[in-house]
């Protein structure tokens, strides 16, 4: 969108998946405080700023969406994040995810 002005983001009526990313430390980390020192890095204002103007994702942080917002790098229609009533939302699922795991098996297994 920022090469071509008539690029946007469209919702159809019927909805759409809402998704995020997220930093996590699995269990078995061998360098757990290696890893909450580059998260607090990552999360700090300036970073997070930096981050977000790069990519373009809506940031975590509501001081990072003002400032982007206030200083026009991206329209506020385009960043911030809005849940529709048709909107979905999807949990963690263990049970769906042992399901789909067991059905990309054996679609694997078919070709």
């Amino acid at each position: 969108m920022d090469e071509n002005e008539d690029l946007g983001y469209y919702v159809p009526a019927s909805g759409t998946n809402v998704w995020l990313d997220a930093f996590v430390i699995p269990k078995n980390a061998p360098n757990k405080d290696a890893a909450y020192d580059f998260i607090n890095f990552m999360t700090s204002f300036d970073n997070m700023l930096l981050n977000t103007e790069y990519v373009g994702y809506t940031a975590p942080r509501t001081d990072v969406i003002n400032d982007v917002i206030t200083n026009e790098t991206y329209a506020e229609a385009s960043y911030r994040m809005v849940v529709r009533t048709n909107d979905s939302i999807f949990r963690y699922n263990t049970d769906l995810k042992v399901k789909m795991a067991e059905l990309w098996a054996r679609v694997r297994a078919t070709n």
